[in-house]
């Protein structure tokens, strides 16, 4: 199993285009080729799974499992989420003193995490 840092997280040291979804794609595209390494399976996880199916429509690699697959949106996504997770960090503030009796049943996590899951 290899585990891949990118660009500009954690150690990895970040590249001229880092900061855009399209440079972390190139550089993960380049890393495979630089390791002989296309042809892999790949699995990652939210921005990990969404290049890791960018790199299956280009040919890179083998199979994938793409597991909550997102990363940088664009526009009215990246506002929306913005406003909608803010409101939410509100509430389960609010809701403080009720949080342990919320996840005890499915109708307490369906609400608790609507906006973070399609299904609880």
């Amino acid at each position: 199993m290899i585990i891949l840092e990118l660009p500009s997280h954690g150690q990895a040291p970040a590249q001229v285009d880092s900061g855009t979804f399209e440079g972390l794609a190139r550089s993960l595209d380049d890393w495979l080729v630089k390791e002989n390494l296309t042809g892999i399976d790949m699995v990652g996880s939210s921005l990990g799974a969404e290049l890791v199916l960018v790199m299956a429509r280009r040919g890179r690699v083998g199979s994938v499992v793409a597991l909550d697959p997102g990363g940088f949106w664009q526009g009215w996504e990246r506002t929306y989420f913005r406003t909608t997770i803010t409101a939410s960090i509100a509430l389960v503030r609010t809701l403080r003193p009720a949080l342990p009796a919320l996840p005890r049943n499915a109708t307490g996590r369906t609400a608790f995490m609507l906006q973070l899951s399609a299904r609880s």
